[in-house]
Order: structure tokens, then sequence, then C-alpha cells
């Protein structure tokens, strides 16, 4: 079956202008986030062509390294070099390159601006990476209603604002997706007026659910949000976008990895249901954090990454060292669960790390 490799070899003889903007070029981009960029861009306002960008980095990186990079810069490598060769991509600018990682803060971010033409940009933010910080962040969204990657991400556009001349896309990948819609419903209505889509792949929505007011409820329609089947992290918490479940070749929680979905032409192919994993989860997650309150749900997330750190685990290609469910009997006794909760602490925080080791 297609991805969205498949899709570039077959669509990349036509140009924006010969066939516009859709879904799958959105997926693209926001895998495209994922490569290490640093390097290449010295100032905020450089930029290349795609076509300038490609032969750039493939100087920079060796095959060796490449290799070595996980799988979403590793396989991001790939897309470039096709992206580079079609005539679809090579010509789209990529400028105000950004990629910020914090563990005091307890924040990773990374973004970009890519201009498909003098009308319309796409705003693309990054999902997680392998680093601690990344990791963290993702899980004190357990209990904070805002992360510092969100502010990040909201100050990033209004940075760059004033670049925009037509139309505005955002889009992200995991918790980029997130990203971009916080960014959307924190604007001013003057600025969300120039967003025609928010695309979300996968990603969390928000702890607390969103205010229904005129102004969230108009941003709320352009918001879609793309999820596998088998979807883990883009069931998390509230969502007000329009969803559809798309078809995946791989296997329970790697479904996430979006080169697994399945497309036809400029098309995904769609599920009619989520699996009952998913919605059996779903609602015990829900359990989970109705349980607790947020100073509990804050020292579950601060024991367990207090543990990994002790453990010398600096990012989670190195999470195959512990052994999960030693970690969470622990992780019972430390934070002392009643007894009666202590089957759905164990379900859910053993779910929770599963995904972490995805």
């Amino acid at each position: 079956m297609a991805n969205i490799v498949d899709y570039i070899k077959w669509r990349g003889d036509l140009t924006f202008k010969q066939d516009g903007f859709n879904k799958l070029d959105a997926l693209v981009f926001s895998m495209f986030i994922y490569l290490p960029l640093d390097p290449l861009f010295d100032n905020f306002n450089q930029g290349y062509s795609i076509a300038e960008l490609a032969p750039k980095y493939f100087a920079c990186y060796t095959h060796e390294q490449i290799s070595k990079m996980d799988d979403n810069k590793r396989k991001a490598s790939d897309l470039l070099e096709l992206m580079a060769a079609s005539n679809r991509y090579k010509d789209v600018m990529v400028t105000n390159y950004v990629n910020e990682i914090d563990d005091e803060k307890q924040y990773q971010f990374s973004a970009v601006k890519i201009s498909i033409n003098s009308k319309l940009d796409v705003i693309s933010f990054s999902g997680t990476d392998t680093s601690f910080a990344g990791w963290k962040e993702d899980f004190n969204m357990l209990y904070q209603s805002e992360i510092p990657g969100q502010a990040r991400a909201l100050a990033y556009y209004q940075r760059i604002i004033s670049l925009f001349s037509g139309k505005v896309i955002l889009t992200g990948h995991s918790k980029g997706g997130n990203f971009a819609m916080y960014v959307a419903y924190n604007l001013p209505t003057l600025h969300q007026n120039k967003i025609i889509s928010v695309f979300n792949f996968d990603g969390p929505g928000f702890l607390n659910p969103i205010e229904e007011n005129k102004k969230n409820d108009a941003i709320s329609k352009k918001m879609v949000a793309y999820i596998p089947n088998r979807s883990f992290f883009g069931l998390l918490f509230n969502h007000n976008e329009t969803t559809y479940i798309v078809k995946s070749n791989a296997v329970g929680i790697q479904q996430h990895e979006a080169y697994s979905w399945q497309v036809e032409g400029n098309e995904f192919i769609y599920c009619e249901s989520l699996d009952k994993n998913s919605l059996k989860f779903k609602a015990t997650l829900n359990d989970w954090i109705n349980s607790y309150d947020v100073q509990t749900r804050q020292k579950v997330v601060e024991s367990l990454f207090a543990y990994l750190k002790k453990a010398g685990i600096n990012d989670s290609e190195q999470l195959h060292k512990i052994n999960i469910n030693s970690l969470v009997s622990m992780m019972v006794t430390f934070i002392q669960i009643d007894s009666s909760q202590q089957k759905l602490f164990m379900d859910v925080t053993r779910d929770l790390l599963l995904y972490l080791l995805r």
C-alpha cells in the first residue's frame, strides 16, 4: 500500500500551481520539520529553496550519520531527497527555522516557515524528538494546562506575523499538531482570519476543554485532525477539531508513525471507526485523569522522570534499559496509591510508558 513517500513520487511532477495544496502536502511538511537543520541556518531570516537546501544538508551529514539518526530524522532525510528532485517541492522556500531544547525549562520546540508562493505560507511545528526535555514536556501535559513549548510556538508565530502577504496554513505531527492548534486559538481574530486550515496529525488535545465562544468556534471549524485507527496520542485530552480516521499498516502504538498511513492518489484511505482497544484506552485514561488531582498527577510525572534521570536515561532511545513493570510497581509504592486505585494507575501508567518506548 502507498504512503506519503509514494505520494511524492506520484504527485511530484505537478507544481502547486498545477495542482493545489492538499492534506498530504501538509503531512509531508509536518514530517519535513523533523530534519536536524541547525547547522544550515546561521540566522533567523536565512532561507533556501528545497532544491538548494538538499545538497547543503547531504554535504553536512554523511550517509552513516543519517543512518544512525532516529526514525523521524532518518525518514525525513529520504523525504528531502525526493522533494528536491520534484517539480512540486523543489522551488518552495524554507525560512525562519528555529530549534530549541531547554532542559531547565523542560521544553523542546522546532518550527519553520514554508512559502509555497507569494499567496500561501505554511508553518510547520515539529513533534517530539528523542530528547529528555521533549518527552518530559509531553508528560507534563498530564497536569499542566499550558506547557512552555506552546508559549514558544505562539511567540514564534507573532515574530513572523508581519511576513505573511497572503493566507496561512498551520500544521504539525504529534505534539506539533497541538502547537498548531494552540497558536490558532490564541491569535486575535484579525490574524485568525488569515488562517485557512490547521492540520493536526495524531497530536493531543488540551487538558482543559476549549471555551465555547464565537472566536474559538470560528477557528475550530478550520481545524482538522487525522488519526490512525489504533491512535493513542491523538486521543489524549480535549479536542474540538473535525477528526478523520486513517488506515495504517503498522501494529498497535506504531501507528503513530505517519509513514505507515495509507494513501491513494492525493487522499488518505479511511477507516469507519477506531480500534476497540483505542476506545478502551481513551476511556481508561479519562478515568485515570479524573481519579487524581493535579498535585498527584504532577507527583507521578516528577517521580517517573526522577527515576529515569537516576538510571542515566538521557533520551527516549535509551528506554529499552528499563523494566516497565518494575518501574510502575515502584511508583505505586512511592506515591502511595490507594489499593482500590492501584490497578487503574498501573494499567494507564504502563500504557503511557509503552507509548514512550514505541
